[in-house]
């Protein structure tokens, strides 16, 4: 399934959102696909200001709309089960969402949850992973 976001070209700042639930620990990476294929890094969970171990991002701009459109956001996150147990891996996996939401484009605040398909776990079942991509247009 593809996910898309309307960008207005004349518009301003588009800003992003990262809501992670896990038991574990986690860690998310938000990357900018630009149409000429250059791919850039632009917020990390664990570094200021976000720095937590929660893969949470708070509101923060990721460009202007201009610069954004026909490009593509990467949001991955990472997760370890350190403290859960065995017996409770299966549920964990269950639990594990991510939810973005885009502000700034015509239509909104969008959210973009992590469907089943997109996540994925270890063969120990102790460390998942989860992406979410969207094409800005």
């Amino acid at each position: 399934m593809e996910r898309t976001y309307q960008i207005d070209p004349s518009g301003g700042d588009i800003t992003i959102e990262v809501i992670v639930s896990t038991r574990g620990i986690a860690a998310t990476e938000v990357s900018r696909r630009l149409k000429g294929g250059s791919y850039v890094s632009i917020i990390k969970s664990t570094e200021p200001p976000n720095a937590n171990a929660a893969g949470m991002v708070t509101e923060r701009g990721i460009g202007h709309s201009p610069i954004l459109k026909e490009g593509k956001l990467d949001i991955y996150t990472i997760a370890r089960l350190v403290s859960v147990p065995d017996s409770d891996l299966e549920q964990a996996f269950e639990e594990f969402t991510i939810t973005c939401i885009l502000r700034g484009g015509p239509q909104g605040a969008q959210p973009f949850t992590l469907e089943a398909a997109e996540k994925e776990r270890s063969s120990s079942k102790k460390l998942l992973a989860g992406n979410i991509r969207i094409v800005l247009f």
